[in-house]
């Protein structure tokens, strides 16, 4: 007599990865396509990795909020009427904040409960989470930067945080962090150097300081390849010379809880400016985060100039760098 076994149905997991301001959807396929080849290596999952195609070059222009809502239909779209499976999404640059309003638009009309999606995770690589204001030690990249950029486009200015609305702040306020606690595994990469489109502090939602500056200056460097180093932000910042005393005795002890005082004191100026880039690190580390820092190698001009979009994609001035970036991203994601 003979029995037969049916083979146990995978759960679908559907990844959504998401290009960056006037970039193209193909820009990140090798990321997205590393994604599926990993996932579907796992034996109760079948991976399902997409790119978002509505955002593509100047569709970028019209704003974080435009942009999200795109995001938002293309989902649902994508999604039909499928249900219980779970959804994760990764977003290069700006399309990490495009992530972030999207995904809060569904939650507030109920997307994820109607159909069952569990979120999983939330990714972001190089992403201006507190805008691309700069603070280098050169006073004339600054100005122009600072000044000319947010007159360029609707979207820039929201980098800026000098649109009407302040968008960037409004995306910290409870509602739109709650959206993100929904997902277990939250991850930031950020450029420790070479990366003059988004700042390191801004892409890890940490405070920016000389402690972060001299802790950059220590780190080893491969010149060869890249290398992704976990980043802690009491531990590598301030080497634990700092810490909360007045910790929620209901969170676990164990999680990187930054706390309101912590994080006032790396705020010495008053301006209006400070206190908005201040309220958006108190808010965004309200909940936890998994920070790398990612030590780029040395590489020519054309390779440092251009760093912020060869880690997606190879070029013409040094080819396979893209390929060591996303499997060492891929690592960071949970199937």
């Amino acid at each position: 007599m003979f029995r037969y076994f049916s083979t146990p149905k995978k759960r679908l997991h559907l990844f959504l990865s998401v290009n960056g301001f006037g970039g193209h959807h193909t820009g990140v396929l090798p990321l997205c396509n590393e994604i599926e080849r990993v996932g579907n290596q796992q034996d109760q999952v079948t991976v399902q990795s997409e790119t978002s195609k509505v955002n593509n070059r100047a569709r970028s222009f019209y704003g974080i909020d435009v942009s999200g809502n795109r995001l938002k239909n293309e989902v649902k779209k994508i999604i039909g009427d499928k249900q219980d499976f779970d959804i994760s999404f990764l977003g290069h640059s700006m399309g990490g904040l495009v992530v972030r309003y999207a995904i809060w638009a569904l939650s507030q009309e109920g997307w994820f409960e109607k159909h069952n999606a569990k979120p999983k995770n939330f990714v972001t690589i190089c992403t201006p989470h507190l805008g691309t204001t700069q603070y280098s030690k050169v006073f004339l990249f600054n100005f122009v930067f600072n000044n000319l950029v947010q007159h360029l486009n609707k979207t820039s200015s929201q980098f800026m945080v000098k649109d009407d609305q302040k968008l960037l702040l409004r995306m910290s306020q409870p509602d739109f962090v709650k959206t993100l606690e929904q997902f277990p595994n939250r991850v930031l990469f950020g450029n420790s150097r070479f990366d003059w489109r988004v700042p390191f502090y801004s892409s890890l939602m940490i405070p920016k300081n000389q402690e972060l500056i001299q802790f950059l200056k220590k780190e080893k460097y491969d010149e060869k390849k890249p290398v992704i180093k976990p980043f802690n932000l009491k531990q590598d910042m301030l080497d634990n010379k700092s810490k909360n005393k007045n910790k929620n005795k209901n969170k676990n002890e164990n999680e990187d809880d930054i706390g309101y005082e912590f994080i006032k004191e790396w705020f010495p100026k008053d301006t209006s400016q400070e206190k908005m880039l201040k309220q958006m690190v108190i808010n965004l580390n309200s909940i936890t985060w998994n920070r790398y820092a990612i030590l780029p190698p040395q590489g020519g001009f054309w390779y440092k100039f251009n760093l912020h979009n060869s880690q997606m994609r190879d070029e013409w001035y040094w080819e396979n760098i893209s390929e060591q970036y996303v499997k060492s991203f891929v690592t960071k994601i949970q199937f």
